[in-house]
């Protein structure tokens, strides 16, 4: 037989010859040619590329300087990595514009890029208002594709899911935990020991809050009823009835949470690389503009505006590199009240806008006042603030729950020196909360 005739059987199990016809299995390892009938392929024409970590729809996506947020990424790694941590969920969370995305992008490409892929069981990336990414029935079918191709073994269990239910991406979160999680997973014999974990960013950007609720309601069944081996990292703003959710049982004994701190010293560093290059990039405009640009005081007076908010940084950046101007020209504009100033922070204004219109219509004339005390006096409590406003404790921490995105509520310990001055937790302004210079 020549070898382009044994070619044909290579692969080949139980061959047998009846009457000319040959009867064969071929043992496959391989999906890297997918049947268009497939449950996997059907699942790819159903599902949002647009959450997913390397998605063309978020090119360039925002990631980590090299040194920024470096605790943050070591601690989510450590966890990764970590053959019996104590908890399953970890819950990150931080204001808004404090580089959280940022955080996930960084880790998932880190671990990716290393041998270390596999533990990474697939990621989402929700997004408000962004088709495809703004539901949770959106999330589990994303995450088990890329399971299905990231885990050894478990293409064929989310496969056959598939195969059974072809409508199972288009139904509630609720109705396709089971057949769609948890089942493929109870029929996986894992080739490792370790457990990989599920990466969700922006759980706060999911359209309404029973839908959040409802993924974290998933995620607690997954690991308390089902007992699923999986491991969840979930990054959000520090809403009220997610902080509450977190710190329930099931979720509360087995979550840890850390909060992104304001990190000033990387801060500095980040805006000083950015206009370092920006320097560089147009040498031609720069020559004779002296060295370091900004100055280092002009430098501070930035960090101290952004107050840890990466995302006003990489506006600043971003408004001060446009080719069309001149970098000193863009730089004075920021630094100087000037009627382009409002322009280059436009795409914050309005994600402030979005967040400030989650207050009821009832309230809103409340926040704004609250919001005016805070400006007034950054060190204001909620009892003086409901003192100076004719309103009660309550009254304020009501108005304020629904902007926890902006607006930090300083928990004080028994041990405060000062608590029996305090009376209530302390209100102070968010380091974000940018319209403070």
């Amino acid at each position: 037989m020549s070898s382009q005739q044994a070619s044909f059987f290579q692969n080949a199990q139980n061959v047998s010859l009846t009457d000319s016809t040959i009867n064969t299995t071929i043992n496959s390892t391989t999906h890297n040619h997918e049947s268009r009938t497939s449950g996997i392929h059907l699942l790819s024409q159903k599902i949002s590329t647009n959450a997913m970590h390397d998605s063309s729809a978020r090119d360039p996506p925002p990631r980590c300087h090299p040194d920024t947020r470096k605790l943050a990424r070591d601690n989510i790694i450590s966890f990764v990595d970590d053959p019996e941590p104590d908890e399953v969920v970890m819950w990150m969370n931080a204001p808004f514009g404090q580089g959280k995305s940022a955080v996930m992008q960084t880790v998932i490409e880190t671990l990716k890029a290393s041998d270390r892929g596999h533990r990474v069981a697939g990621g989402f990336f929700f997004g408000r208002d962004k088709e495809g990414r703004d539901k949770a029935h959106y999330l589990l079918p994303a995450i088990l594709y890329q399971a299905a191709h990231n885990i050894p073994g478990m293409y064929e269990h989310i496969n056959n899911a598939i195969n059974a239910d072809p409508t199972l991406p288009t139904k509630s979160i609720e109705a396709q935990l089971i057949p769609l999680l948890v089942v493929p997973f109870q029929r996986y014999s894992p080739s490792s020991t370790h457990t990989p974990t599920v990466f969700i960013d922006g759980l706060d950007e999911c359209d309404t809050i029973a839908a959040q609720r409802s993924v974290l309601k998933a995620i607690g069944d997954t690991i308390a009823v089902h007992r699923i081996p999986l491991r969840f990292v979930v990054a959000s703003r520090p809403e009220t009835h997610l902080a509450e959710y977190f710190k329930k049982e099931p979720l509360g004994s087995v979550t840890r949470i850390f909060t992104l701190d304001d990190d000033f010293i990387s801060m500095g560093k980040y805006l000083r690389d950015g206009f370092d290059k920006i320097y560089k990039s147009r040498i031609d405009e720069m020559s004779e503009v002296p060295r370091p640009w900004p100055p280092a005081d002009t430098l501070s007076k930035l960090v101290r505006r952004a107050s840890g908010q990466y995302l006003f940084a990489s506006t600043i950046l971003r408004f001060v590199e446009d080719e069309l101007c001149n970098p000193v020209d863009q730089l004075e504009v920021i630094l100087a009240p000037h009627p382009r100033r409002s322009t280059a922070f436009s795409d914050m204004d309005a994600l402030y806008a979005q967040i400030l219109l989650v207050c009821p219509i009832h309230l809103r004339d409340l926040l704004l006042r609250v919001l005016g005390a805070i400006i007034v006096n950054k060190d204001i409590t909620i009892a003086s603030a409901g003192d100076l406003l004719g309103k009660t404790s309550s009254n304020i921490t009501t108005v304020l729950r629904g902007v926890r995105a902006i607006v930090k509520i300083e928990e004080f310990p028994f041990s405060h020196p000062n608590y029996h001055q305090l009376i209530s937790p302390g209100l102070s302004q968010n380091s974000s909360w940018r319209s403070v210079d």
